[in-house]
């Protein structure tokens, strides 16, 4: 991979993020910050402003971000730090989804350091409170939220939004889609690891959708001509322990948490494993479907926000249809759930999931220690090769005789101290 390709999906967010702000100074447009996917980023683009999705950092994972409680989720509590360190000064807005608890807290955490006269360098704020229910009297909420999005933005720049404006930006964004969609078809066929895929789609929360979908477009053609290990612009090929990308098997990763971060995959791959799919906002749900370009571009992004913008709101049904599409796959040879100490929420769907798995003859594996916490790679990463170890033969067996039933569940519970209960 070349050095300039390499760098859209290094993972170094300061320097998308300073092209951003450059862009929004040069081109004279309002600076839209976005925390998390449901808010529809056409309606940023299409009023004219340039959208800047805003991510936590692993590194803040044990930081102190008083006022905020420690009990907050290692994300929420990275970016209340960035808000109140001034590190989202330049957003002209900062548009905050009510779509879990944590965003919740975030949002009204940094409301009171406004009232409180300590959010000097925190950024107007917009809660998007978009609800998943299907009620009409719930839908008809939800879209009075979108309204009230396009006119907060409308008052920003001045510039009504018209249904031309919105089926340009969708246009923009459906570039994107498809490009990811290419991307997971690499990743199904074990041609990229899922360390560098998943950095390459977290790439996406730094940059305007044109330039994102240009370089993942670019990226994924010099991708096309390798032989599918991970390559590096300085080191070269890198190559995984003992096997190559075909013959490891293939994990789907399902977090309880947003994965921001590419820690996870790195200790799954440098176990004897390939990540091609996880249930993550940042991951592969963002190859989702292209919004259709109809006369009406508001209700078709509003459908897809509903169907799509996975959210722990959404229901439950619709959000677990993926994931069960997913462990149906032929190219998936187990499951690995993280469901780290911070969860709230999530461990009620786990038993049911589980079910799932062992339904579609997966073997599968739970982890609950904070993979953010370096001390508990070791651990981790000894219990993925023992699930790799249980289950590789029977993997080694599918592949010379493809009718064999899967593998037993092996998961074992977490012994050490250090583990989430």
């Amino acid at each position: 991979m070349n050095k300039e390709n390499y760098t859209a999906f290094s993972g170094d967010r300061s320097i998308s993020v300073a092209q951003a702000v450059a862009q929004a100074r040069a081109e004279k447009k309002p600076l839209v910050g976005l925390i998390g996917v449901v808010a529809p980023i056409e309606i940023v683009l299409a009023a004219g402003c340039i959208p800047l999705t805003l991510t936590a950092q692993a590194e803040d994972w044990n930081l102190s971000a008083a006022p905020m409680e420690e009990g907050h989720e290692p994300e929420v509590r990275s970016l209340f730090r960035q808000a109140l360190a001034g590190e989202f000064a330049d957003c002209d807005l900062l548009i905050i989804p009510s779509t879990s608890d944590g965003y919740r807290f975030l949002y009204q955490y940094l409301k009171e350091m406004k009232r409180q006269g300590r959010g000097e360098q925190i950024p107007p704020l917009f809660a998007f409170d978009f609800l998943f229910g299907r009620a009409d009297a719930v839908r008809s909420y939800s879209k009075q939220v979108a309204q009230g999005l396009l006119d907060r933005l409308t008052s920003l720049t001045g510039k009504p939004i018209s249904k031309t404006d919105l089926q340009s930006a969708i246009h923009e964004t459906n570039r994107v889609r498809q490009q990811c969609q290419r991307l997971a078809a690499l990743r199904y066929e074990g041609l990229i690891s899922g360390q560098d895929a998943h950095r390459a789609l977290r790439a996406g929360a730094c940059q305007t959708p044109s330039r994102y979908a240009d370089a993942l477009e670019n990226w994924l053609a010099e991708l096309s001509s390798t032989t599918g290990s991970s390559t590096h612009p300085d080191t070269g090929p890198e190559t995984h322990p003992d096997t190559g990308p075909n013959l490891r098997p293939r994990l789907l990763l399902i977090s309880a948490v947003p994965l921001y971060h590419d820690v996870l995959h790195a200790i799954a791959e440098h176990s004897g494993a390939l990540v091609i799919s996880e249930d993550d906002d940042w991951g592969a749900r963002r190859a989702s479907p292209q919004i259709p370009l109809d006369d009406d571009p508001l209700e078709a992004l509003f459908a897809h926000t509903y169907q799509y913008a996975c959210s722990p709101r959404m229901l439950r049904a619709e959000r677990e249809a993926w994931v069960i599409a997913q462990m149906q796959s032929t190219k998936v040879d187990g499951v690995v759930f993280y469901i780290p100490p911070s969860d709230q929420s999530f461990g009620w769907r786990y038993p049911d999931l589980k079910a799932q798995a062992t339904a579609c003859g997966l073997p599968s594996c739970l982890l609950r220690d904070e993979v953010l916490d370096p001390e508990s790679h070791t651990w981790i990463a000894e219990k993925i090769r023992l699930f790799l170890s249980l289950s590789l033969s029977q993997f080694v067996m599918q592949n010379q005789t493809p009718t064999q039933t899967k593998a037993p569940d092996h998961t074992t519970p977490p012994t050490n101290s250090g583990a989430g209960s």
